[in-house]
């Protein structure tokens, strides 16, 4: 077994070195594609790697290995070890179906097992210390405890020793119980302030208030521990304070009360003995119903690779096991790795430790470093992919500078510094330093709406970046750029300021219940499963008409007059009509394709066009309904996996509990507008222009909650979970924001230096992770202040910060530009939304009979005035037709037969005349059409001879009315210099009435026109009428 360990920077092409190494060693026969073993953070991330070296190994005739490697052992952790699972069934005793719970499903379960373990007594007991110290939610803590003890692959049973090992540890570190110092003694002491503070004259503010605070605390049946923190902090001013003063540093003195430092450690011990108690009840449920969860699947795998049959077949069979994204690893994961490479000849672990941000989902940061120095120590290989292929040279030698210093500690210099390989043509500026100033006091919707108005500016200054897939410049538009926020509510708040403006944001954000279009989609569903929904169809006559009950309201009272107030018209309106016409079939359907009906047949994308938004946010609003579909496979595959009947009504019941934890996601805006993401999500992806915001937040330092403690100081690579355990320390002062007395005492533990040494590397790891994602630009935003650096920011400790001209000098020589901006919130800014309340449309919707269509094809535009054209070539001979034919049949066969032609000059005639006799049988000779194809090839090589041709593209544009083009042009020739628009023709008509006929299809040719240049940025510089019968060009001028 051989470790190899390869350090990959980002940007530096971690997935072409994994494609090299491995098409390799396939191309050279010292590995199969069945003996690969490949895990990788991401079902897209797997796809991609099977793509590329599948394309590898076609481009070098390797045809039968490039099918082998679509079938090997490439997936994620989860696929290929449940799979191991599956293949292995009989042997390891298990089912070979498992049904997989996902994290939604997960926490459900898991929340049945606490309330079926956990006793009335016990609840009440935790209910009771919780509010003692304000503790939130301590059911949160137990599943906390829960998830880290099976990532790291515990025990249940050692969950007793780990609370003694926590209360022990916090004990010590407060001062000595002093039995002075009880409830009692703190409450008389308030009595007596409060009688004596009201035997003043003329008491103060200060006196009174502190008063008031002293009374309600003695008002209240069970006191809080934060009490005594809240005296510790009155202001009873100079009057009071001889009065108040032995109350206030009696509440200085809590952390010495018996009874607190008993309920701290009794809250500990229950905390962790419940955790104990759900964690088996969670397997036994799960055991129950044939469920395993993620976690399930790894622990099952970790002990099958003990079965002596699992081992000797997988020594037979994988010979290299492959490990992308090594710095995401989970404990378990790690262990799962240690003993596959007892199995397999060698091992390769490419990843990135300055990447690792993904503590917060398992992973642990410090287990991929041990691994590192295990290699470097002697147990492998190590290297580092040297190159940045991804960023300007400006910004990799930036990277360099700012990066070197903070993580030396950790890795090498040639671990973090990358030489570039791009070349650099762009006037723009590598960096981007604004500052957002403000009048008055600072607020976020200030310094948010100053940043919102310099994206604006920025992109309508117009800003040179290189187009990825040309290698051209261009000017950039609004989905070039994307701004990274530290959490998701700041990236909610900037999308709220960038709306204000007119900026399209890209965002995937709670609420899609509350938009009007799921509200339809919804109302027609229920309305197909239910006439009697009178609700529903209230809805419907509201949303696709836009009035108000004024215009049903008398209709439905005299049907409650009536006793039918459960029926509604269905010709009302003719989605009613539709929706009752499809009824018949609703029995037969399921939840997925029950709601495809409905939408349907309702004509919800038509009804949501014609609101008339503009296309931006109709483009949105039809995504989102999208986003509802995607949703129903979510709620089936919920359904399978508890065992329950999908139905329309428990898909809409599913769908309001996703509303109620706010997570109904909506579909992120797509087309033309900026993304907006946190930096944990930005991971992996590249844009051409990043903003890194929140630069001013501070450094987050805790103890308090459940950690990972690790007692071994040798990292052992045979045993790597060897030594860990878990710790829980609560905090009953969360209101202080670490202002109290016991995190003050905290602060000076190894424990907090630890935790403070953490959260300094992973935040330096978060900032490089952003720094890295830009190509062309990076932009850096700071709140005016007198440092002009934020705090985050400050972590780098870096000369080049604040810069005070337009260009920094890099330690390698090289000078960046740097564009210096002052930006204020802008001086008119369109009203918020009351996002309170549901987001219904504004306007009434007029009558639809003068609303446009949903879908407006190319061909049914109108004839473009001040049109010109003149035949640009005669082939000089015509395709004869036999007797008589529909020229529709005729036009759609000879559409086919040239566009196969073209793209295949040299095609056997055989194939065209078997295609022509079925469907045009004897009409046209299959000789004379592929000469025509071949005619038109030869005029595009002598007028545009290194052209590539394009033949039936596909295209979807949304319109400015928020209507749809779709269609595909018939020939597309790309040159150099813009596009060519062939449009075929099949109409006979002879030479001279080719250009009336052409000028009737002007319209069409426009429209083509108008979507190749939106959707390529490319100009057309031909528009040209291909009479493919007649056999000749007219081209098209405006």
């Amino acid at each position: 077994m051989t470790l190899h360990y390869t350090q990959a920077s980002a940007g530096s092409g971690k997935t072409t070195s994994i494609e090299n190494d491995v098409g390799e060693k396939l191309e050279l026969e010292t590995l199969t594609p069945s003996q690969i073993m490949a895990v990788t953070f991401t079902k897209d991330a797997a796809a991609e790697l099977k793509e590329r070296i599948s394309q590898r190994l076609l481009k070098g005739g390797h045809a039968a290995l490039a099918t082998g490697i679509m079938s090997a052992r490439v997936g994620t952790i989860h696929s290929v070890f449940g799979q191991l699972l599956t293949d292995f069934a009989f042997e390891l005793g298990l089912s070979p179906e498992q049904r997989v719970l996902d994290d939604p499903d997960k926490y459900q379960v898991l929340s049945e097992a606490l309330d079926n373990s956990l006793s009335s007594p016990q609840i009440e007991q935790l209910n009771t210390l919780s509010y003692r110290l304000c503790v939130e939610d301590w059911r949160k803590h137990i599943l906390d405890i829960i998830e880290l003890m099976r990532s790291n692959n515990l025990d249940p049973s050692t969950l007793a020793g780990f609370a003694q090992q926590s209360i022990q540890e916090l004990i010590s570190k407060l001062p000595a119980v002093d039995n002075a110092v009880t409830e009692q003694v703190f409450c008389q002491a308030l009595d007596a302030a409060i009688t004596d503070a009201k035997t003043l004259a003329k008491p103060t503010k200060g006196v009174l208030n502190s008063i008031d605070d002293c009374e309600s605390i003695l008002r209240q049946k069970t006191l809080q521990w934060k009490n005594w923190l809240k005296v510790s902090k009155l202001k009873p001013t100079k009057m009071g304070e001889p009065i108040f003063s032995p109350a206030m540093e009696l509440g200085l003195s809590v952390l010495q009360c018996p009874l607190f430092q008993s309920e701290l450690s009794e809250f500990i011990e229950l905390i962790m003995g419940c955790a104990s108690q759900v964690m088996t009840e969670f397997a036994s449920i799960k055991r129950s119903r044939g469920l395993v969860d993620f976690i399930d699947q790894e622990q099952l795998a970790l002990t099958a690779l003990d079965h002596p049959a699992v081992q000797q077949r997988l020594k037979d069979e994988i010979a290299y096991l492959i490990i992308d994204e090594f710095q995401d690893t989970s404990p378990i994961q790690l262990a799962l790795f240690s003993k596959m490479s007892d199995l397999v000849d060698d091992v390769l672990m490419v990843g990135d430790a300055k990447q690792a941000i993904y503590g917060f989902r398992g992973s642990d940061p410090t287990l991929a470093l041990n691994v590192l120095k295990h290699i470097e120590g002697g147990a492998g290989t190590t290297n580092s992919l040297p190159n940045s292929w991804r960023s300007r040279p400006g910004l990799v030698s930036l990277c360099n500078d700012l990066f070197t210093a903070p993580f030396s500690h950790l890795l090498k210099p040639d671990q973090v510094q990358l030489t570039a390989k791009r070349s650099d043509s762009l006037a723009s500026a590598e960096l981007g330093w604004w500052t957002l100033e403000y009048d008055g006091r600072m607020s976020n919707d200030k310094v948010m709406s100053a940043l919102a108005e310099g994206i604006r500016e920025h992109i309508g200054a117009g800003v040179d970046i290189l187009d990825k897939e040309t290698k051209t410049a261009r000017t950039a538009s609004w989905k070039d750029v994307a701004v990274l926020c530290r959490s998701n509510p700041e990236a909610a708040e900037l999308a709220e300021c960038c709306a204000r403006i007119g900026i399209p944001v890209s965002l995937e954000r709670a609420g899609l219940l509350e938009t009007p279009e799921a509200s339809l989609a919804l109302a027609c569903l229920r309305r197909l499963t239910d006439p009697g929904d009178s609700l529903a169809s209230a809805e419907i006559l509201t949303l696709a008409t836009g009035n108000g009950p004024e215009h049903w309201l008398q209709q439905r009272i005299d049907a409650v007059s009536k006793n039918t107030s459960y029926d509604w018209n269905d010709t009302a309106h003719p989605a009613l009509t539709s929706l009752s016409l499809t009824r018949k079939n609703i029995g037969l359907l399921s939840t997925k394709e029950a709601l495809e009906l409905a939408l349907l047949a309702a004509d919800v994308a038509g009804i949501i066009t014609k609101w008339e938004e503009g296309a931006k946010l109709t483009e949105h609003r039809l995504a989102n309904l999208a986003k509802l579909s995607e949703l129903v496979d979510d709620y089936e595959n919920h359904c399978r996996a508890q065992f329950l009947a999908a139905t329309a009504a428990g898909f809409i019941l599913w769908l309001k509990n996703l509303e109620q934890g706010f997570i109904d996601k909506q579909a992120a805006n797509p087309g033309d507008a900026i993304t907006l993401k946190t930096y944990h999500r930005a991971k992996g992806l590249e844009w051409p222009i990043v903003i890194c915001n929140s630069l001013s937040s501070s450094l987050k330092v805790s103890v308090y909650g459940v950690k990972v403690v690790d007692t071994h100081t040798q990292f052992d690579w045979s045993n790597p979970l060897s030594g860990r355990g878990i710790r829980f320390w609560p905090n009953p002062f969360p209101e202080s924001k670490g202002s109290d007395v016991l995190t003050n005492t905290l602060r000076t533990t190894p424990e907090w230096a630890a935790a403070e040494v953490q959260a300094r590397n992973e935040a330096i790891q978060l900032l490089y992770v952003g720094a890295t994602r830009a190509r062309d630009q990076l932009i850096l935003p700071t709140i005016k202040s007198s440092d002009k650096v934020g705090d985050w920011l400050a972590l780098l400790d870096s000369p080049h910060f604040a810069p005070s001209n337009n260009s920094i000098s890099l330690t390698d020589g090289s000078t960046i530009n740097v564009d210096l901006k002052s930006l204020k919130k802008p001086d008119v800014l369109l009203p918020k939304q009351n996002t309170s309340t549901r987001h219904w449309l504004p306007n009434p919707v007029p009558s639809t009979d003068t609303h446009v269509d949903y879908f407006r094809p190319p061909s049914a535009e109108t004839v473009v005035d001040n049109t010109s054209c003149n035949v640009a070539y005669d082939f000089g001979s015509r395709i004869d037709i036999n007797g008589t034919v529909e020229m529709e049949q005729l036009g759609n066969a000879l559409h086919q037969c040239l566009a196969i032609t073209l793209s295949n000059p040299d095609i056997d005639e055989t194939v065209i005349n078997n295609l022509l006799t079925r469907l045009i049988p004897g009409k046209v000779s299959a000789e004379q059409v592929i000469n025509r194809a071949r005619e038109l090839l030869d005029w595009i090589k002598t007028n545009h001879s290194k052209a590539v041709l394009h033949t039936e593209l596909p295209f979807t544009q949304q319109l400015d009315d928020g209507s749809l083009r779709q269609g595909a042009i018939d020939l597309a020739i790309e040159t150099e210099d813009g596009w060519v628009i062939v449009d075929h023709k099949s109409n006979p008509q002879p030479r001279d009435k080719w250009t009336e006929i052409a000028l009737e299809h002007g319209g069409q040719l426009m429209a083509y026109k108008d979507v190749l240049e939106q959707l390529s940025g490319k100009p057309v510089i031909g528009t040209m009428i291909h009479f493919s019968v007649g056999g000749g060009l007219v081209e098209l001028t405006t």
